[in-house]
C-alpha cells in the first residue's frame, strides 16, 4: 500500500475529513445521526415568556438570582449560628408583647433551620461541599482568592466551575428542605 507522499497526504487529508464528520469530539464512538448531518439537535424555538431548559430536564437557573438567594441563606444561617438568644419564660413582671419583642426568633425554628441548612449542605459533592462550608458557612471570613490559592489549591477557573455546579446544586437542594423556592429563580426568556 505504498504510494508517494503526495498521495498519503491526500489520504490522511481525505480521512481526517471523514473523523471530523462522522467521529465524536470524545474521540471514541460515532456521532449521531443530527451530528452527522452537521444541523445540531432540533430545539423547539424559544418563544417569550418560556422557560429555558438543560439536559436531564432539569430548568435552567438565573445564576445571578440563585447567587444571591443561596448568599442569603448562608448570611442567615452563620446569623443563626453566632448569636444566641435567652429564652424567656413570660413572667408576672414581663408581659407576652415584651417577651416576644426580646425572644425575636424562635429557638426551636433557628435550630430547624441550620440543620435542614447542614443537611443540604451535606448533599454536595464533596469538593462543592468543602467550597461552601469554607467559604460561607464558618465564622471567619475567607475570600474567593484566598479559598482557590489556600484551602483549595487549583486555578481559578476551576474553582468558579465548582463554585457554580455547587451553587446550582444546593439551589435544588434548598428546595428540597422548603429553604428557598426554585421556581422564583428559573430564567425565563422573553
Amino acid at each position: 500500500m505504498g504510494g508517494t507522499s503526495w498521495q498519503k497526504g491526500l489520504q490522511r487529508k481525505n480521512f481526517n475529513h471523514w473523523k471530523a464528520k462522522n467521529v465524536s469530539n470524545h474521540g471514541s464512538g460515532f456521532r449521531s445521526p443530527a451530528h452527522a448531518s452537521g444541523k445540531g439537535y432540533n430545539r423547539p424555538p424559544r418563544t417569550a415568556g418560556s422557560i429555558a431548559s438543560v439536559k436531564d430536564g432539569l430548568p435552567e437557573l438565573d445564576y445571578k438570582k440563585t447567587q444571591a438567594a443561596i448568599e442569603e441563606v448562608l448570611k442567615k444561617y452563620q446569623f443563626f449560628k453566632s448569636i444566641t438568644f435567652e429564652e424567656l419564660e413570660t413572667d408576672i413582671a414581663l408581659n407576652a408583647c415584651d417577651a416576644l419583642n426580646r425572644n425575636i426568633f424562635d429557638p426551636e425554628a433557628r435550630r430547624s433551620f441550620c440543620e435542614r441548612v447542614e443537611r443540604a449542605v451535606d448533599k454536595l459533592y464533596p469538593k462543592e461541599k468543602l467550597l461552601v462550608t469554607e467559604r460561607y458557612m464558618k465564622d471567619n471570613h475567607v475570600t474567593d482568592t484566598r479559598m482557590y490559592k489556600d484551602v483549595m489549591p487549583m486555578s481559578r477557573d476551576t474553582y468558579a466551575k465548582i463554585g457554580r455546579s455547587a451553587f446550582y446544586s444546593l439551589a435544588f437542594n434548598l428546595d428540597h428542605f422548603r429553604i428557598i423556592n426554585i421556581n422564583e429563580l428559573v430564567r425565563i426568556y422573553g
